[in-house]
């Protein structure tokens, strides 16, 4: 249960989440606000660098979409 909340991370995500970390710890020490501002970004980088356990559809007939989201269209281009 506890890997459905909170996923892995991608090892380079690893850099970004302690640079986050320690900077809302250097700004909670200035102030507050701006350390549970901080907090926020912190979640958010960890958030985006997640990992989870992914199964794809091995079918010419499906798109997989290289990030978490919709595919809306596809079309030719130039």
């Amino acid at each position: 249960m506890f890997n459905k909340i909170f996923p892995k991370i991608h090892t380079e995500g690893y850099r970004f989440l302690i640079i986050s970390g320690v900077a809302t710890l250097v700004l909670y020490a200035l102030s507050t606000f701006l350390g549970l501002l901080g907090l926020v970004i912190t979640i958010w980088v960890y958030y985006f660098f997640r990992d989870p356990d992914r199964t794809s559809i091995n079918d010419d007939k499906y798109l997989v979409s290289p990030a978490d989201g919709e595919i809306i269209k596809v079309e030719e281009v130039d």
